[in-house]
């Protein structure tokens, strides 16, 4: 052990994990580095415990790894190797059985909670014939698929599916970056153990991030395993409309029975059930009946739970339950990765510069990125071009990028907030701790985290060297007033908007 003894090394290994949170994004840190531990040392190596195999695994493959050994050397003051182990854990009762298929029993009820007078429970299903069931989800598939001239669903898939997943869409495919890469790792880890490692899964962000591209990759997954499960994926709109046909045909019984006899249930915009109050009440039995049988549910939503308009406070728990994921739009390094990825997959070597040109000003969305290199390959095939150069595509996607679309400069968000509060900008970057200057720059900490890919260590320096835990604590403190105060939420989404206007100003 080190002279000053295992506590000293304690001591500096914390120093190591700040080391990491400063350069890392909150939730990256919180899934893959916060439970890490100091389990010994030898003269030459360190032993690093971590909470189980599936993070001891994938700090050995990631990345993060060499993340994680940097900022150790600089806390121990020397080049340490070290081991991952992942500690054992205590043994968990195994959940009973769930009941046969005959009847449906009314939804457990959470731990510790006694059941609300106002939920009623299911009502009793009788064991309807399957032929029934079959065919009335034929009816339904049908009708979705005479509407699309499209097969109703995947082989493999449940009758009562409505998607057709895309080939492309697997693991393999999706290009992981720190936008991404909790949301993937979990993916992963539910096709591989499907409602034991994160259930519910609620994945949530923008149009063209990836939300379906994982779904589907899931369901793909699934469906390789030799063992037989009925997964059932479709949107939350087809959910609706089959239960008003339930209704409306008097077959609820049929339809609890085919949704609530699941092993995976895939719903994508989950959103949809904003204002259709009876459709909540049939997913809250739904839901709790598949949760407490322990069969995997995987949401979507363009939001997350909380500012899902009129959803039901019981419905909202529920969702947060296993694990909530965002989407963030795929930052320089990953954008260049899907450029590469996808002109590989259409036989095409994009030159160095040319990626960088489309990385750089094409930020929004992994669709708008594919959109802008299709248009390049189409206009290039169309003007004959045997090679593809800067000049080339900056006249080919004149129309597509806008000056508008140019990284976010900190420069623009001091200068929005310093108009805003009427501060100047040496207040924000001097050690002043007054409530007019300390609001206005913890308001800049929480765009710069939010607009562009800055560290903390690096915002830090831009606002008179602060150290990364100030900034890390300014940064969750107006997080947290946005999901509590409408004010303050109306305030930051003014303030970002007037800086993205800004760029448009060379």
């Amino acid at each position: 052990m080190s002279d000053d003894g295992p506590s000293g090394d304690s001591a500096r290994f914390g120093k190591a994990l700040e080391l990491v949170q400063g350069r890392t994004n909150r939730p990256l840190f919180e899934m893959w580095f916060q439970g890490l531990s100091l389990v010994g040392r030898d003269e030459k190596s360190l032993i690093i415990g971590t909470p189980n195999r599936f993070v001891c695994r994938w700090l050995e493959e990631a990345d993060p790894k060499s993340l994680l050994r940097a900022c150790i050397q600089q806390a121990f003051g020397e080049d340490l190797p070290f081991t991952l182990k992942a500690l054992p854990r205590k043994s968990t009762k195994t959940a009973a059985a769930p009941a046969p298929p005959a009847t449906e029993t009314a939804a457990p009820q959470e731990p510790g909670a006694e059941l609300e007078p106002s939920e009623p429970a299911p009502p009793k299903v009788p064991d309807p014939k399957p032929d029934a069931i079959i065919r009335s989800s034929n009816r339904q598939a049908a009708r979705v698929s005479r509407s699309s001239n499209e097969p109703s669903a995947t082989p493999g898939l449940d009758p009562n599916s409505s998607v057709q997943l895309n080939p492309a869409y697997h693991f393999k495919d999706f290009i992981i970056g720190t936008c991404n890469q909790i949301a993937h790792a979990a993916g992963q880890a539910i096709s591989q153990s499907p409602g034991k490692s994160y259930n519910p899964l609620f994945v949530h962000g923008g149009v063209g991030l990836g939300k379906t591209h994982l779904l589907q990759a899931i369901c793909s997954e699934l469906l390789k395993k030799p063992e037989s499960s009925r997964i059932l994926y479709l949107s939350c709109e087809d959910f609706v409309n089959q239960f008003i046909e339930a209704v409306e045909q008097r077959k609820l019984d049929s339809f609890r029975y085919c949704y609530r006899h699941l092993d995976v249930l895939v719903i994508d915009d989950i959103h949809f059930l904003a204002d259709k109050e009876r459709t909540q009440e049939e997913f809250f039995h739904t839901f709790n009946t598949l949760y407490n049988s322990q069969k995997q549910i995987v949401l979507s939503a363009d939001s997350p739970p909380h500012e899902i308009p009129t959803l039901e406070d019981r419905l909202m728990s529920r969702f947060k339950w296993g694990l909530v994921c965002r989407l963030d739009p795929p930052e320089y390094e990953t954008r260049v990765a899907i450029l590469r990825a996808k002109a590989r997959s259409r036989g095409c070597d994009l030159p160095d510069d040319v990626t960088d040109y489309i990385a750089t000003n094409v930020r929004s969305n992994v669709r708008e990125i594919e959109g802008a290199l299709t248009r390049l390959l189409v206009m290039a095939n169309y003007s004959d071009k045997q090679q593809l150069d800067l000049a080339f595509t900056e006249a080919a996607l004149a129309d597509t990028i806008q000056a508008s679309q140019r990284p976010v400069d900190f420069n623009d968000i001091i200068q929005v907030v310093c108009d805003e509060f009427q501060v100047r900008q040496s207040d924000l970057q001097s050690r002043k701790r007054t409530q007019a200057v300390s609001r206005p720059r913890q308001l800049c900490i929480f765009l710069a985290r939010r607009l562009t890919g800055l560290t903390l260590e690096e915002i830090g320096g831009h606002l008179g060297g602060r150290d990364h835990s100030t900034v890390l604590y300014s940064f969750e403190k107006i997080d947290r007033e946005t999901h509590r105060k409408e004010d303050t939420r109306r305030l930051v989404d003014e303030l970002a908007e007037r800086v993205q206007k800004r760029k448009t100003v060379e």
